[in-house]
């Protein structure tokens, strides 16, 4: 490789990787969508080897993507760190900055990236917590800047309005029962006082507000993790990958989410996953309904959580790290979808233990 590696286009393949998609990408960089297309075809023929793979409507890194990937950030932000050193307008000092739980789940981290790349002497020391105690943090001086929902204080600016709604599976008629359960998070909020409210003036009988199951599984595996120092070698992908679909198959319930058997298959299974690879399981359970939505909501914890723990352990961002798949009795008789995995001769799904419950999967 004689010739030097264009900034501008791996500028391009890393928004493709945070964005997601090549059209979203071609608003961040803003160029065409053809341009961009472009430019990832001359980054690829300038290192001899292919970044993309389609997966459905997906562009998924391939492993030689992923290689190049944390060399692309690096080589940007020493970039943007050397024009911001010689930039003699640059910002300097600290910012303390609070926000609750779920916008920093959601916004935080890239907004955080996009500005130490931008200010690199600035020092941002972030407080998650509810609107209301931040709220009052900002009043006393203990906070310089706080994102918070609008609770009708004054002295604040409205930079994102969104619609307050109830949520209920199509599958069945919750809304119809007597007694309307409801999942909803911890006091004080304003969206949980909101909702009590508006069932309490409709005469609507309801059941004692509980956490999310997202939120439990985790503040329970955040409490694992602590428990143990994780390694972050560079082969250790998989195998940490493949520890983790272990603990979630050990601790699903089968009798309460309706699951027979999971098992783990792809790269996790295959020992080749990288920093940004999913943990591929495959779900065998009674079919679509409620024992289906709860274990949904169950994994969707899992799947944040652990994206969390990855980004902390290789400084990669996904939205979450589980791909499921899900098969009845019938698909399995059938031999179709992800069933045909399934004692397959090549390339099977693992069987994974389930928890005390249930059996072995199988």
């Amino acid at each position: 490789m004689s010739a030097m590696l264009d900034l501008d286009q791996l500028r391009t393949f890393v928004a493709i990787v945070d964005t997601g998609s090549f059209a979203q990408a071609a608003e961040v960089v803003s160029k065409t969508q053809s341009a961009v297309s472009m430019q990832v075809r001359r980054l690829e023929e300038r290192i001899g080897r292919q970044l993309f793979t389609r997966d459905g409507r997906r562009s998924k890194l391939t492993e030689d993507g992923e290689r190049l990937l944390g060399y692309a950030r690096r080589m940007l932000r020493l970039s943007d760190e050397t024009v911001a050193v010689f930039d003699e307008t640059e910002l300097r000092g600290s910012v303390r900055f609070g926000t609750p739980d779920d916008y920093a789940d959601r916004f935080l981290p890239e907004i955080l990236a996009r500005f130490s790349r931008s200010n690199p002497q600035v020092e941002v020391s972030v407080m998650c917590d509810t609107s209301t105690e931040l709220i009052a943090k900002a009043r006393n001086g203990e906070l310089d800047l706080a994102i918070v929902t609008y609770c009708g204080e004054e002295s604040v600016e409205v930079f994102r309005s969104e619609p307050l709604l109830w949520a209920v599976s199509a599958q069945h008629c919750v809304a119809e029962e007597d007694v309307l359960p409801l999942a909803l998070f911890k006091a004080p909020c304003r969206f949980r006082a909101a909702a009590i409210d508006a069932l309490t003036d409709a005469g609507r009988k309801l059941r004692e507000p509980v956490a999310s199951l997202v939120e439990k599984t985790m503040e329970m595996l955040f409490q694992d993790v602590e428990e143990q120092e994780i390694p972050v070698q560079h082969e250790d992908h998989w195998r940490w990958r493949l520890r983790m679909a272990e603990r979630i198959a050990a601790r699903v319930d089968p009798v309460a989410f309706g699951v027979k058997a999971m098992y783990v298959f792809g790269s996790t299974k295959n020992a080749t996953a990288g920093p940004m690879s999913d943990i591929d399981l495959l779900v065998h359970d009674h079919g679509p309904g409620p024992e289906r939505e709860r274990l949904a909501l169950w994994l969707q914890g899992w799947s944040e959580t652990l994206a969390e723990i990855n980004y902390l352990r290789t400084g990669y961002e996904m939205e979450g790290l589980l791909d499921v798949h899900y098969v009845t009795d019938e698909d399995i008789a059938r031999q179709e979808s992800y069933a045909v995995k399934i004692g397959a001769v090549t390339d099977a799904a693992r069987p994974l233990a389930l928890g005390p419950e249930g059996e072995t999967s199988a």
